[in-house]
């Protein structure tokens, strides 16, 4: 990145968090296959309430990483933020099948809000309580 991209950067984010987006941002135009970035600016789009962007991520994530349980859990949250339900509980029970084992996680967490009231998000829970 030249000196004065930089400097543009700084001065158009309003907040620390926007400016992490467009460096980010930046980033991926440069180097798209600098898959370690994807992570944090999904995160970001979600904590900036672009949810639709960080459902794009999280789903290319899930990609790219299909084998990592943080990654469906990612998704899954992505997508109840989305009002996606029953790809969010498919992406939970994807996320749960490849070993996430967090359920005080899954209790808390702000972004399954639209999903908790689900059997299907019951039945989940239930099996972190359950060993066959």
């Amino acid at each position: 990145m030249k000196d004065h991209d930089f400097s543009k950067l700084v001065h158009s984010a309003g907040n620390p968090l926007e400016f992490e987006m467009l460096f980010y941002e930046q980033l991926l135009v440069r180097h798209d296959d600098y898959y370690e970035a994807y992570f944090p600016l999904a995160e970001i789009y979600t904590q900036l309430g672009m949810y639709e962007k960080g459902l794009a991520i999280d789903r290319r994530l899930s990609e790219l990483y299909p084998d990592d349980p943080s990654v469906w859990y990612n998704l899954a949250c992505s997508l109840s933020l989305c009002m996606k339900l029953v790809d969010s509980l498919d992406a939970l029970e994807t996320s749960v099948k490849l070993g996430f084992d967090d359920p005080e996680l899954l209790r808390t967490d702000p972004d399954l809000a639209n999903i908790r009231s689900t059997s299907r998000y019951r039945r989940i829970m239930y099996s972190f309580y359950v060993h066959e």
